[in-house]
């Protein structure tokens, strides 16, 4: 009897020894994650593949028309916004297209655009050629001389505030 208590006791020490040595992680949510942002331009070059060609729009080609697309993963729906600036980031840019995605929706973790470049320097981003057409904007303010090095930017922001993240592509207009 005298032996129950002691190995009682050594058992709650043992116990407590295990528990004391864990370290809790706690993850909190930081909004979408974007793992890949990606281009076909107008002269076929997918950065998907090819991450040194440099990428070109060229209005005459295609009818202007290029894709871009979007890995991304989030535990809500989050929106996805590109714009277009004179540098890589995303103060002062022009957006050119938006959309809300998530599980049932247009786009969910990959995400594609149609986007169109016009000869009169005007741009669109969409879920269709249609709506790429519908948010055509100008761009001409970022134009000094052709051709013109630009940045394509996208981000991806949490619809609840929690986060964004973007990613940008250098591209030069023709």
């Amino acid at each position: 009897m005298k032996l129950l208590p002691v190995t009682l006791l050594m058992f709650v020490l043992g116990l407590t020894a295990c528990e004391g040595g864990e370290e809790r992680h706690v993850h909190y949510y930081s909004g979408p994650e974007l793992y890949g942002f990606n281009m076909i331009d107008s002269y076929d070059v997918d950065t998907e593949i090819d991450h040194t060609t440099p990428l070109a729009l060229h209005p005459y080609e295609y009818e202007g028309l290029f894709d871009l697309s979007w890995d991304v993963e989030s535990r809500r729906d989050y929106f996805v916004e590109v714009s277009i600036n004179d540098r890589p980031v995303w103060n002062d840019s022009f957006v050119v297209g938006s959309d809300l995605c998530g599980v049932g929706l247009a786009c969910a973790s990959l995400g594609t655009f149609v986007c169109r470049y016009t000869s009169d320097f005007y741009m669109g981003c969409g879920q269709s050629v249609d709506e790429a057409d519908f948010n055509l904007i100008s761009v001409y303010e970022l134009i000094d001389d052709l051709p013109q090095r630009v940045f394509l930017n996208l981000r991806v922001c949490d619809t609840a505030g929690a986060g964004c993240e973007t990613n940008s592509l250098d591209v030069w207009l023709y």
